[in-house]
């Protein structure tokens, strides 16, 4: 008899658990679900409750075998750890901020520096500085003057920790200018200069050269020289500026002969008579912006001469007291054009004619 009614018992107990089964899987899961709500949370009292019902539902997995089950609560507590962890370097860390991000333009930023006793940093150079502040470090970036990214790393010290900060500025746009694009030259200027504003290296293209133009180069400037232009036709130009990709071109033009003395004949001479004499000669000629007007270059010791205006020059020609004639050169300049004028004075005396009416 009490064979028979153990036997009932044991009976009754399998029974029971097979009956229950369904409602321990359903506890499992139900703390599961409680801990990826709270994981879903982010927080780290959060993360941390999270921990305590993964690790209640993997128990409860274990009794009922639920091998899935057990992996899930696993996989879920790797990442609730890894989210702690995490929490736990921000805590260790003397700043939130990993980088500083500055504009071409500068400026200034804080960074912010969590509450310790003494701390310190090192790092700054000539375009970043740095200032210790009662809100943290103040960080003090200068403008970028060229189209290149540049970064720099500050390290932040106190106590054994040491943290990486660093600071990123962005480059300036491209620049490749000039101070005028288009230049005029008389047929017998000189040497001009044109500016170049530029943020990086620049170069010509030699391919673009005219035959008639010698140039010449500093880091500001591009100089150009033409050689006279003998021809009655103007001639054009073009130079090309490269700095890596920005263009710039530079249009010349050269005028035709434009200066010349007006002596009244077609002879490049002047006479004059033994007792000398004076004579105002017109001088005919064109200038541009960049161009000066013409000058006296030089002029034999027996002769003045007067730059009475821009367009007539005077001569006077003292006596002549040899017994021979003399000749010399009166030279005029305009940029690089020379034109000589020849005076001549000969012995002969004056008749009355020529000294009444200087003919």
């Amino acid at each position: 008899m009490i064979r028979i009614a153990y036997k009932k018992g044991i009976y009754t107990l399998l029974a029971l658990c097979l009956l229950n089964a369904p409602a321990l899987a359903q506890d499992c899961n139900g703390t599961y679900e409680e801990g990826m709500a709270l994981l879903k949370k982010r927080t780290q009292s959060a993360v941390k409750q999270a921990v305590r019902k993964f690790e209640s539902a993997k128990l409860c997995y274990e009794v009922n075998r639920d091998e899935e089950g057990i992996r899930n609560c696993d996989t879920q507590l790797t990442e609730c750890q890894q989210i702690l962890n995490y929490y736990t370097r921000q805590a260790a860390r003397l700043t939130t901020e990993e980088e500083l991000t500055f504009p071409a333009s500068g400026g200034t930023q804080t960074l912010p520096v969590k509450g310790r006793k003494a701390w310190s940093f090192t790092g700054s150079r000539d375009w970043c500085s740095a200032t210790k502040t009662d809100e943290g470090l103040a960080v003090t970036v200068e403008q970028n003057p060229a189209p290149v990214r540049r970064s720099q790393t500050i390290t932040l010290q106190a106590n054994g920790t040491r943290q990486l900060v660093k600071i990123i500025q962005e480059g300036s746009e491209l620049q490749l200018t000039l101070s005028e694009n288009d230049i005029y030259f008389m047929a017998d200027d000189v040497e001009k200069r044109i500016g170049v504003t530029s943020n990086v290296e620049w170069t010509i293209e030699e391919a673009s050269l005219p035959e008639w133009c010698s140039v010449r180069t500093d880091k500001e400037a591009i100089y150009l020289t033409p050689a006279f232009n003998p021809s009655p036709d103007e001639r054009r130009g073009t130079i090309i500026l490269r700095a890596d990709s920005k263009r710039e071109t530079l249009r010349l033009i050269q005028g035709v002969e434009n200066f010349r003395i007006l002596t009244g004949s077609n002879s490049d001479t002047l006479s004059f008579l033994r007792n000398g004499g004076r004579r105002t000669l017109g001088i005919e000629y064109t200038v541009n912006k960049n161009s000066k007007a013409w000058e006296v270059e030089s002029y034999p010791n027996w002769c003045k001469t007067t730059k009475e205006s821009d367009n007539a020059l005077l001569i006077e020609c003292d006596k002549n007291k040899a017994k021979t004639g003399r000749t010399g050169i009166v030279r005029l300049r305009k940029g690089q054009r020379i034109i000589p004028l020849i005076i001549e004075q000969s012995t002969e005396k004056e008749s009355l004619k020529q000294r009444l009416f200087g003919k």
